[in-house]
């Protein structure tokens, strides 16, 4: 799958319709807050879920700390979608691109 990252970013639910339609998309979460697992007590960090619109179901995932490249990894569709929700449930936040809100 191509690393083509500047996507603008949609919501989850965007994402979804645009999987079954197999067109590429975006989702970025990111997080900055309290946690208390990290030795300075507060994060700063960003997840994100990529389709170049290939069919078959799988999508690339990234990860890293604000600032860094950070990792990427193939992923099933559904796995990567059901821990985007669990890390929203987390406090994570959905960035959309302002021609996606509407």
């Amino acid at each position: 799958m191509s690393a083509a990252w500047d996507l603008p970013c949609v919501s989850l639910a965007v994402a979804r319709q645009r999987l079954r339609a197999v067109e590429p998309f975006r989702v970025r979460l990111v997080f900055e807050g309290e946690n208390r697992a990290n030795v300075s007590g507060r994060s700063d960090k960003w997840w994100q879920i990529y389709s170049d619109g290939t069919p078959g179901g799988r999508v690339d995932v990234r990860w890293g700390a604000t600032g860094s490249k950070g990792q990427t990894q193939p992923k099933d569709a559904r796995d990567a979608f059901d821990r985007a929700e669990e890390k929203v449930r987390k406090g994570y936040k959905v960035v959309v691109h302002p021609a996606d809100a509407a």
